[in-house]
């Protein structure tokens, strides 16, 4: 056991030559709050109370709502999870029936059970050749109220961890024929209600946020991709389809009693900031994303899911966050942890994170002109080393397995989650009712919830999961050998 404090931890890779391709947004690069102990307050005179927000707080938050477009906004000061929950419990009565996009966080599967909800599932496009969620496309919304009618609310991720973006303005427009309630998890797209997207949207690299496109409330985390603190979240109401006395009461319920100055004071500098001298910043980093991708062009051994690949192999994605920068390798196993590996431990790049096929780099408005050189230079002599054959790594013809496969819901979520269980084997575990949630994190998607029947295409997922390195999240057994399913 090493007797190193956490704080001591963080300043040595802090002090170290550790470049951040990953979350927070301010990337360690920003000062604006440096005497944190001299301003951790509690609701004192003068201060306001973000329960009862009538003075400084409210006017924040007012200045927050204007800045994005929204009707009202909440600082949110436990993450993005503290809006989702708050969100759908305001929006779902207790029982109600919600269409899910089956690619949300886990904080969605949580409501779902806390509210005893129904849910339906929407499954996202596959991206070809490989196991990335796509877009929830409109047709399958519309599918989902002709088989349930009833369905209070739809709740999806747009963009998504992987920066694939959904067509909100359509998918609203379907909701709200039917009398829903449209709830998105932005919480990767806190930056793209600041985006110019002047006459042509493609000359940011940025689609629109879902504040502007017809959402009904929007969470996002300011954290993610802008210059906050880490728990920096807000929830936005932009209609008047959810009242906002439910969501009040539900901020109630969900977000601490305690909350942190801190944190609501870089909230309040992080908006004014972006409101001026941060529109710039992100206009420069779109700019230099494209100069980017141009060069990607010339490295051959490796593929990129956004703009200037033409390669036939990778699907066209019409619209999408091209900060996120995700690639792999051509036709070789595991290309994406080897990649991360060689990235972190050989040029000191930190990549946001890994699956068996592909590297997430999270680019913000805080990246230097530095950073994106070494980026460049890795990637090229990666390029030339597989190119040349001076790294060797192995082959693999084998397609990569659909993010999700479509279970039968035999029992409410709820309902399974406090039924009697018995422990089998994860791979014997065909046939019977899981009474768990199991996901991989990041980004922390459940690829089975409880009250779901196991079929033998999801053990698939999970071997796959398995033989790539990858742990699974959310049983009972840590080592995810064993499943907790309903007792017969």
């Amino acid at each position: 056991m090493q007797d190193q404090s956490i704080y001591e931890k963080l300043r040595e890779y802090a002090k170290s030559d550790a470049y951040p391709f990953h979350m927070p947004g301010h990337k360690r690069k920003v000062d604006w709050i440096s005497d944190v102990y001299d301003i951790d307050i509690t609701e004192i005179d003068g201060f306001d109370d973000l329960h009862h927000a009538d003075g400084i707080l409210e006017e924040g938050m007012a200045r927050m709502a204007n800045a994005v477009g929204a009707k009202k906004s909440y600082y949110i000061v436990n993450g993005s999870t503290c809006g989702i929950l708050a969100a759908i419990y305001a929006a779902c009565p207790q029982g109600a029936t919600v269409a899910v996009a089956r690619n949300t966080h886990k904080s969605v599967a949580h409501a779902i059970m806390l509210r005893g909800l129904k849910p339906t599932y929407i499954y996202p496009q596959n991206v070809d050749n490989l196991c990335i969620s796509g877009q929830i496309i409109p047709k399958d919304v519309e599918k989902a109220y002709e088989q349930s009618p009833e369905i209070a609310a739809v709740i999806l991720t747009s963009p998504t961890y992987e920066g694939i973006v959904s067509n909100i303005r359509q998918i609203a427009d379907v909701v709200h024929a039917h009398g829903g309630v449209l709830i998105v998890d932005e919480a990767h797209g806190a930056h793209l209600p600041y985006a110019n997207h002047g006459a042509n949207q493609e000359e940011t690299y940025l689609p629109y946020s879902a504040v502007r496109e017809g959402a009904d409330i929007v969470i996002q985390s300011l954290h993610k991709t802008l210059p906050c603190l880490t728990q920096s979240a807000a929830l936005h109401i932009c209609s008047d389809r959810v009242s906002v006395k439910k969501i009040e009461r539900a901020l109630h319920i969900f977000e601490t009693s305690s909350p942190s100055y801190v944190l609501m004071a870089g909230m309040d500098l992080c908006v004014r900031y972006m409101q001026g001298e941060g529109k710039k910043k992100l206009q420069m980093l779109t700019d230099r994303l494209q100069l980017f991708y141009e060069r990607s062009e010339s490295w051959k051994q490796l593929w990129f899911l956004y703009p200037k690949i033409k390669s036939a192999d990778m699907i066209s994605i019409p619209i999408a966050d091209y900060t996120k920068i995700v690639f792999g390798a051509k036709g070789y196993k595991n290309a994406g942890r080897k990649l991360h590996e060689i990235l972190r431990d050989r040029y000191h790049l930190q990549p946001e994170m890994s699956a068996p096929d592909y590297v997430i780099l999270m680019t913000m408005l805080t990246d230097t002109e530095e950073g994106f050189l070494r980026l460049e230079a890795a990637l090229s002599e990666i390029n030339d080393e597989l190119e040349c054959g001076s790294l060797v790594w192995e082959r693999t013809m084998s397609a990569y397995p659909s993010a999700f496969v479509p279970l039968e819901l035999v029992m409410l979520p709820l309902e399974a989650a406090e039924a009697p269980v018995i422990q089998v084997p994860f791979f014997e575990s065909v046939g019977k009712i899981s009474a768990e949630t199991v996901y991989v994190y990041p980004p922390g998607c459940p690829f089975l919830m409880p009250g779901e029947k196991i079929s033998e295409e999801l053990l698939e997922i999970v071997r796959y999961y398995r033989t790539s390195g990858m742990e699974l999240y959310g049983m009972e057994d840590e080592t995810g050998e064993t499943l907790l399913v309903i007792e017969n």
